[in-house]
């Protein structure tokens, strides 16, 4: 089976992001604070986060932007699909780890924006192209 330009850039992004959280863990572990590194762990973890859902809202304002303007190359883009994987892996690992340990004051609410605009990006990148072509 051949994959297609968009799923092998997928796959890449999802490559990439493993690495990033491979290299937070390794930062965050090599502390030697009396968090045991818990607290890098959990700023990298929300700087990601912001960076994510920042880009990842300018990505989709654009987008609208060149879907008006008939522009459609961009959905084929490496970073527009790196942004989306990055805010659809952010809210699918928020809900599963606060589903395994639920912490103390509910957070989950704060990643459901990361879900939305994952998914409206994932959607746009998959779906809409073959939607819109007929």
């Amino acid at each position: 089976m051949i994959l297609g330009r968009k799923y092998k850039k997928l796959l890449l992004s999802l490559f990439i992001i493993a690495m990033w959280l491979g290299l937070i863990l390794i930062i965050s572990s090599n502390n030697t604070s009396k968090s045991g590194g818990s607290f890098n762990l959990f700023v990298w973890f929300i700087l990601t986060r912001y960076v994510a859902l920042i880009t990842g809202c300018i990505g989709i304002i654009l987008a609208i932007i060149l879907r008006i303007t008939k522009n459609l190359k961009y959905t084929s883009g490496f970073i527009y699909i790196l942004i989306g994987a990055l805010n659809s892996f952010l809210g699918i690992f928020a809900v599963i780890y606060f589903n395994i340990k639920p912490p103390e004051t509910p957070a989950i609410h704060d990643f459901i924006p990361n879900i939305l605009v994952g998914v409206l990006i994932m959607i746009d990148i998959f779906f809409l192209d073959r939607a819109l072509k007929g």
